[in-house]
């Protein structure tokens, strides 16, 4: 059943990367969303963070924004935070 699991966060993940609002309508938002999606679904950090500065619609502001996003949502995977 975990398995089921984790394939249906990474393909949302992956669905998310498809559906970024522009920029000024959300971006940061959705990169937490992102990062979390690919936790959640076994997708690992330097792939999901690669998947999402390429998926964006403008560049990181500040440049750490993906990774700090990255490091948030990995850290917070099974503390039954989210």
């Amino acid at each position: 059943m975990r398995i089921r699991f984790e394939q249906a966060r990474a393909q949302a993940f992956h669905d998310a990367l498809r559906s970024f609002p522009p920029a000024g309508g959300g971006v940061h938002s959705h990169i937490q969303r992102c990062a979390n999606l690919a936790a959640l679904g076994g997708v690992s950090p330097a792939e999901a963070e690669a998947a999402i500065l390429a998926a964006m619609p403008r560049p990181p502001s500040p440049r750490a924004e993906v990774g700090q996003a990255i490091r948030k949502a990995f850290a917070e995977v099974g503390t039954g935070t989210w």
